[in-house]
């Protein structure tokens, strides 16, 4: 009797755990669907990882990492997260709030007692941006600068950055067009000056005797008054006079 019993609850608890899984499959399956749909539908671009009480469903990626290499996301990419920590640390401040441990109005000087008017900053300063602490994100630096150049060995041209490779890109540009003229220009800036756009026509001569006309467009990207990105897109609308061989 006693090994019917336990018999009967060996193949109940199988069962159960095959159940499980079953449903773990089909909602792995369903979320892989989702985001592949989503990925096709340029909707989502990224890593997903999901997990429900402690069980990771799904961990994979999806799409592109690098569109002119032509490699894939997967559960190893790195991103740049940028602002996406502030929510989950706001999250977890909250958190240890509910539990007890802290308060929002906290001074700073109650954790870090050598911060400078830590007596007059809260934890709800930081939270909330009004702390006064200088943004260090703010600052530029040699390497945060880029410049896309339309022409180049890579199908979109050639990027350069950093300040030497911009002023080298810069300066190159140009070569083989000693008379090269911007002019119809037209200049853009958004409200918030971040972002600008601009549109020229550009004439020549090269060295060859073929005269240029080329319109295009530059795409900006300012940060405190500074140049941090330029893009350039060129159209050739006319080459004549093309020199020719005896």
């Amino acid at each position: 009797m006693t090994k019917s019993i336990l018999l009967s609850i060996f193949f109940f608890i199988v069962i159960r755990l095959s159940a499980q899984q079953t449903d773990t499959n089909s909602i792995t399956q369903k979320l892989d669907t989702f985001l592949t749909s989503a990925n096709a539908a340029d909707k989502f671009n990224g890593t997903a990882i999901i997990s429900k009480k402690g069980k990771v469903l799904l961990n994979k990626g999806y799409g592109y990492r690098n569109v002119p290499s032509n490699s894939f996301n997967d559960s190893n990419s790195i991103y740049q997260i940028d602002s996406i920590t502030k929510s989950f640390t706001a999250v977890v401040i909250l958190k240890l709030q509910e539990q007890g441990h802290l308060s929002v109005q906290d001074k700073l000087n109650k954790f870090f007692p050598d911060y400078p008017q830590g007596d007059k900053i809260t934890i709800q300063n930081l939270l909330t941006h009004t702390s006064g602490i200088y943004n260090y994100t703010n600052d530029i630096d040699e390497n945060d600068c880029s410049f896309d150049f339309p022409k180049g060995p890579e199908p979109w041209g050639q990027r350069f950055v950093g300040k030497a490779q911009v002023r080298e890109g810069l300066a190159g540009r140009f070569k083989g067009i000693p008379d090269v003229h911007y002019g119809e220009d037209r200049h853009w800036i958004s409200a918030d000056g971040t972002q600008g756009v601009s549109e020229w026509t550009l004439t020549g001569t090269t060295t060859s005797g073929v005269k240029l006309k080329v319109q295009g467009c530059d795409l900006w990207e300012f940060r405190n008054g500074k140049i941090t990105r330029k893009d350039s897109y060129w159209k050739k609308i006319e080459q004549a006079n093309q020199p020719t061989t005896k």
